[in-house]
């Protein structure tokens, strides 16, 4: 069976991320640095969309703003 991790126990930074135009709206990620938070926002595209592409970040997250 699958462990279930909170990810807010994880990481106290909050992200708001910043998809390209058409893809998703923007979501709250978290990381604790803007590197991290990037590559969370990748992920948590992936996952809401349940896709495994080979599509750069840089073709997906537009950016990312701390929000605390």
């Amino acid at each position: 069976m699958l462990e279930h991790h909170d990810i807010t126990k994880l990481y106290k930074t909050q992200w708001m991320a910043y998809y390209k135009s058409g893809l998703m709206s923007p979501t709250v990620v978290y990381g604790e640095s803007e590197a991290e938070a990037m590559k969370n926002a990748l992920a948590e595209y992936r996952k809401r969309l349940a896709l495994v592409d080979r599509w750069p970040m840089e073709k997906v997250v537009k950016k990312v703003k701390y929000i605390g």
